[in-house]
Formats: C-alpha cells, sequence, structure tokens
C-alpha cells in the first residue's frame, strides 16, 4: 500500500491522478491512498443536481470556485482549504472487501479522529457520512468502483470556511455544515489530523498478505 501526500492540488489534476492509478491497480500494481487538500470546488456526482448549486456559474467564477460533476455516488459537496480529503483507491476483491464494508470503514475512521480531538461524531442510518450528536454534518462520502477497484472518498472538515458551503445544498440534505475546528474552538492543523486518520485508517483496513505500508513523499506515486 502506497500512502500518497499530495499537499494542495487541483481538483480536476488529481481527479485524472486517481483514474490513471485505477487503470494501474486493474493490470497488477498496489493500492493508493492519496491524501489532499483542494482549491475551491463545488463537485457532483454521477446523478446531475445542478438544482442543488444555489449560485450562477459567473458568481461561482467570481468567487474562484470551480465546478466538476464526476462519476462518484452522493450528489453535491463542496471542497475546499483546510479540509482534509482521502481517496483510498483498493482493489477490493484482493482484500476480501464489498463497497458498504469500504464505506463504513471511512466513516468509522472519521468518527474516531474527531474523536481524538475531542469531538463525539456518528453515523445516522441511511444519511452518508459522520454527524455531530446535534445533527451537523462533519464529513461527507462518496464513492465509485470500476472493475472492482474503489477510488473517490471521503471528506472531512478541519479548519473549513463553512461559508462556502452555503452555495450548495450540501447532499441535497438541507443539513448544517460543521468542522473540527467550529466544534472545538481551536485551530487543528491538518499535518496532524493526517497522522491520526492514517493510524485509525490503517487499524481497520483488510491487510493484503505480506502486506508492507509505507508512507511516500508528497507527490510519490511509484
Amino acid at each position: 500500500m502506497r500512502v500518497v501526500d499530495l499537499g494542495c492540488m487541483q481538483y480536476s489534476a488529481c481527479h485524472q491522478l486517481m483514474l490513471d492509478v485505477v487503470r494501474a491497480i486493474m493490470g497488477g500494481a498496489e493500492d493508493v491512498l492519496f491524501m489532499v487538500e483542494h482549491p475551491h470546488v463545488i463537485t457532483m456526482g454521477r446523478r446531475p443536481a445542478w438544482d442543488l448549486v444555489g449560485v450562477s456559474a459567473d458568481r461561482l467564477a467570481h468567487l474562484g470556485v470551480a465546478l466538476c460533476q464526476v462519476e462518484r455516488g452522493g450528489l453535491v459537496t463542496y471542497h475546499g482549504p483546510g479540509q482534509l480529503v482521502v481517496y483510498p483507491v483498493l482493489h477490493l476483491p484482493r482484500r476480501h472487501m464489498g463497497v458498504r464494508q469500504h464505506v463504513g470503514i471511512l466513516e468509522e475512521t472519521a468518527q474516531a479522529v474527531a474523536d481524538a480531538f475531542g469531538v463525539s461524531a456518528l453515523c445516522r442510518p441511511g444519511l452518508p457520512g459522520v454527524w455531530t450528536e446535534d445533527g451537523r454534518k462533519l464529513a461527507s462520502v462518496g464513492v465509485a468502483v470500476r472493475r472492482g477497484v474503489a477510488y473517490h472518498g471521503l471528506a472531512l472538515n478541519v479548519g473549513t470556511d463553512l461559508d462556502f458551503f452555503d452555495l450548495i445544498n450540501p447532499c441535497g440534505l438541507g443539513c448544517s455544515m460543521t468542522s473540527l475546528a467550529r466544534e472545538t474552538g481551536r485551530f487543528i492543523p491538518l499535518d496532524e489530523v493526517k497522522a491520526v486518520w492514517l493510524h485509525e485508517w490503517q487499524r481497520r483496513l483488510p491487510p493484503l498478505p505480506r502486506e508492507n505500508w509505507r508512507a511516500c513523499a508528497p507527490g510519490e506515486i511509484a
């Protein structure tokens, strides 16, 4: 398993990188976990949901917010600075995993990370993602699977500017979004969250036989 910290990368470039890695894994390459922070972007999944974007394309351009539609599950969400986005690109059959188990591990990991920073979080039946006990959404999840290879992943709001979520109806739920910073009332370095995420996710991920984990330098994929 390669663990790749991409730093801050434009969403479209990261999406193309994921697709390249999906094809490589189909050909027998090892799984990859990407950890990344995106500049401002609104993304929607494979089901068109333009009505969930509350402003015009011109207004988004003025605000410096890109807009992308991709093949993941889920509807509309926002990514931006201060948000940890994790993209595990995994060959599920090799690990004897199903899609529900994969998504469950992502959500459980986000709960454990929140707990490590003093925020009690939970999953809500029928509502993907991770939520605070009083109903605010802390993390969003959406995946795609191609020939057994899962990609896309989960976004955890750490120090995100939550005002950008006002541009959309998040996931079509009309929910209130929150972040670790808002819940704790303090600044939390993204690198600290990445370290906890990796530890908690590694604990939950079914291993491959004789698998060795290795942390790579930023941008390294091979």
